[in-house]
């Protein structure tokens, strides 16, 4: 993909950016399933939520994010994103997520969403006792 000399505004940029290349569209065509973006609220997560809705049109897209950020939830239902609001850190909102939000397979691997978010607790619960463990060795 050739990039353009200068970009002609913030549309233009995020059009560039959301052009998928052919190997995308091919290794998107491997795979099935739903293709979940956790986080999809943050830096990245809306470029990569339409980037995946454009290299495979057909599929389902959904990203689940808080989605504090005034007019991000319009903008990605406008692109075919399909948005589930939780934050992944309030255990009321994990609990509200259904079987099959949970059930969902990670494109390309053999996870699902639950195992994701139960690493994702894991893994906080970890550095949580890590900083216990260094708060008593002062």
């Amino acid at each position: 993909m050739q990039l353009p000399e200068r970009f002609e505004s913030v549309e233009h940029l995020e059009e560039v950016m959301t052009t998928p290349s052919a190997g995308l569209v091919a290794d998107l065509a491997r795979v099935s399933g739903d293709i979940v973006v956790l986080g999809v609220g943050g830096k990245m997560g809306p470029t990569l939520a339409r980037l995946a809705k454009r290299a495979a049109p057909d599929r389902r897209v959904v990203g689940v994010a808080r989605f504090s950020e005034a007019g991000l939830r319009d903008s990605l239902e406008r692109h075919g994103v399909e948005c589930i609001a939780a934050d992944l850190l309030d255990r009321d909102a994990v609990a509200r997520l259904s079987d099959a939000d949970l059930g969902r397979r990670i494109p390309g691997g053999r996870e699902t969403v639950e195992r994701l978010v139960r690493g994702v607790a894991a893994h906080d619960l970890y550095h949580a006792g890590q900083i216990q463990l260094i708060k008593r060795m002062r």
